[in-house]
């Protein structure tokens, strides 16, 4: 996996099934993540200077942070902007 965004540029290179490597995203943008095996596999990684987000689970559901009364506004997209 990889990346050319000037938010984060990063290359984690190949490593054998069953490892992991990570990447510290500390500054706030769109970063285009891509795969260097498989051209179809993307992601996109919203980086936030906010308390008020969250990932979802591995399951897809998200759930809310503690936030103050009032009125927000939740967006989420896919690749397709929908």
């Amino acid at each position: 996996m990889f990346s050319l965004s000037p938010t984060k540029r990063f290359d984690l290179g190949k490593y054998p099934r069953g490892q992991s490597r990570s990447v510290l995203f500390n500054k706030p943008g769109l970063v285009n993540v891509y795969c260097d095996i498989h051209s179809d596999m993307e992601a996109f990684v919203l980086v936030l200077r906010t308390t008020a987000s969250r990932a979802p689970r591995v399951n897809g559901a998200v759930r809310a942070p503690r936030t103050c009364a009032g009125h927000y506004v939740l967006k989420a997209c896919t690749p397709t902007g929908t």
